[in-house]
């Protein structure tokens, strides 16, 4: 029996706390990972950095979007990212699934493209029963250092593998309409609707939910189907991995 491809995105505003900068959810995080491995697809998983990364991301004066020449900041921050992406997956292993960590650096050259041989490497992973995980991180562009994104590199995992779809895990139901409102759920979203769409940054360094949209629009460019999904909501998020209805927004290209 084939078995789905599914590319999945913990959202940094689920993996930790808002605002209690470096609090990871690990009880939270830990029943999401048991619900993925139910989820019973193979699974290449790339995760925020919440407020771990985002705070010294600010602080130091680094984002996606400004390259910085000089270093300060940067150890830091990348350290605080690793530190995060070894809970994860620490969270992951215990659920089952056989993660194998991939820092960006083997991912993305330093004009910003994608590293030869990458696409081999994920296929390789999945083939061998691993699960790929990676993270955004500060990354030694040609211009200087910059934040690269988790949704950049969850877009990078799409073109390469072609997943059957694309699961974003949030800290809310979906996509809401008014902010804090879960009542707000928009359950189904066309890409062309996006444009008149405004959200909140706060302290993220990479764009908030406007980037993750905007990320998911060019996914669904490459055919592949977006979900929405809180990872607070087990059985939704199962659903919503397994291709099954799910309570959550649809994103239709």
């Amino acid at each position: 029996m084939l078995v789905d491809e599914v590319v999945v995105k913990l959202g940094g505003s689920f993996v930790t706390k808002k605002g209690d900068d470096f609090s990871f959810r690990e009880e939270d995080v830990g029943r999401a990972a048991e619900a993925l491995r139910q989820a019973g697809a193979k699974l290449a998983i790339v995760h925020g950095g919440g407020s771990f990364g985002h705070p010294l991301a600010v602080r130091y004066g680094l984002s996606s979007s400004r390259p910085k020449k000089g270093s300060e900041g940067v150890p830091e921050t990348r350290l605080a990212m690793h530190h995060l992406s070894y809970m994860i997956c620490q969270q992951l292993l215990k659920a089952g699934l056989r993660p194998f960590l991939l820092h960006a650096t083997s991912l993305v050259r330093p004009d910003g493209s994608p590293a030869p041989g990458h696409e081999t490497l994920l296929r390789q992973l999945l083939k061998s029963g691993l699960t790929p995980v990676s993270h955004g991180d500060v990354f030694p562009f040609k211009q200087g250092f910059k934040v690269l994104s988790g949704d950049h590199l969850a877009f990078l995992f799409c073109r390469a593998l072609k997943p059957r779809r694309m699961v974003y895990v949030l800290d809310q139901p979906g996509i809401l309409e008014r902010e804090g409102e879960p009542s707000s759920l928009i359950r189904e979203l066309n890409v062309r609707e996006l444009r008149r769409m405004v959200f909140p940054t706060g302290r993220d360094a990479t764009g908030g939910i406007g980037a993750k949209l905007e990320a998911a629009r060019k996914i669904t460019s490459l055919g592949v189907e977006v979900r929405f999904v809180s990872g607070f909501n087990l059985d939704g998020l199962i659903r919503a991995v397994s291709g099954a209805n799910f309570e959550g927004t649809l994103l239709r290209g």
